[in-house]
């Protein structure tokens, strides 16, 4: 079984706008066209049995037509995080709707342009926590800002501190191009969990093997940012990290599996 758990798609009329200037921006090729359909052709080829989709909205007046798109995708096997616009008025309220149809809240706050550890945004975590929403952050570098760091390792950490029951997911192995800092501050915080994705851009093999022993394999999720990584260079790395079949079991799909099932 194998549940990817960081993916993303767009609506069919947007796909051909947002990816090319996204995938110049970051240097990368995508691997999809980045509709719906082309990640679900992508993950069955790959051998995935089940996959998260993760959805922004960069302006408050996209928020619900963001979030009623995810919802029309999800059946068995797919399933949604949905999207709150931090600084607007309907953030609050948004998460009701997440919680009743969703999976957990995804928060990039670079594409948001807000700062995830400044403390009016602390409502919006003590709700997820509350709600047993799970939330997902893009912590570390990232293209769309590069000099600035809108959510840097230390402010995981710090979330993670004021909100023992909120289930966080760290992106990226806790932070994009910032693995080391992870290992420094992030391994071993109960109430976080790290993404595998992108890690065949950013992180050397030695600490990837490192970060998973010393935080733990059942708090590591297999996810590839599709259409930005691929299940098999992600599943190389984890091959060479001299793992148990158990513990690849947790990360493939049984960690997936309990967040998904909200019951914590």
């Amino acid at each position: 079984m194998i549940i990817d758990f960081h993916t993303h798609c767009f609506p069919d009329f947007l796909a051909p706008k947002a990816l090319p200037p996204m995938a110049m921006r970051a240097s990368i090729e995508a691997n999809t066209d980045g509709t719906f359909r082309g990640l679900t052709e992508k993950e069955r080829l790959s051998g995935v049995d089940k996959f998260v989709i993760m959805h922004i909205a960069t302006k408050e007046k996209s928020v619900r037509n963001t979030n009623d798109f995810a919802v029309s995708l999800q059946s068995e096997n797919i399933y949604c995080y949905g999207t709150v616009f931090p600084d607007g008025e309907s953030a609050m309220s948004e998460l009701d709707y997440i919680s009743e149809n969703m999976y957990g809240l995804k928060l990039h706050p670079d594409y948001q342009d807000f700062f995830c550890y400044e403390e009016k945004y602390f409502p919006i975590y003590e709700k997820c926590a509350r709600l047993k929403l799970p939330v997902l952050f893009h912590p570390g570098y990232d293209p769309v800002s590069p000099d600035v760091r809108h959510c840097p390792v230390s402010a995981i950490k710090t979330i993670a501190k004021e909100f023992p029951d909120l289930r966080i997911i760290a992106a990226h192995m806790g932070g994009m191009d910032r693995a080391s800092e992870t290992a420094e501050m992030l391994c071993g915080t109960e109430n976080v969990y790290l993404d595998t994705s992108m890690s065949p851009h950013y992180v050397p093999q030695e600490l990837f093997e490192k970060l998973i022993h010393r935080h733990g394999a059942d708090k590591i999720l297999f996810a590839t940012d599709s259409p930005w990584s691929t299940v098999e260079d992600e599943m190389r790395m984890l091959e060479k990290a001299h793992l148990s079949v158990e513990d690849m079991d947790m990360i493939l799909y049984k960690n997936a599996e309990y967040l998904l099932s909200r019951e914590f």
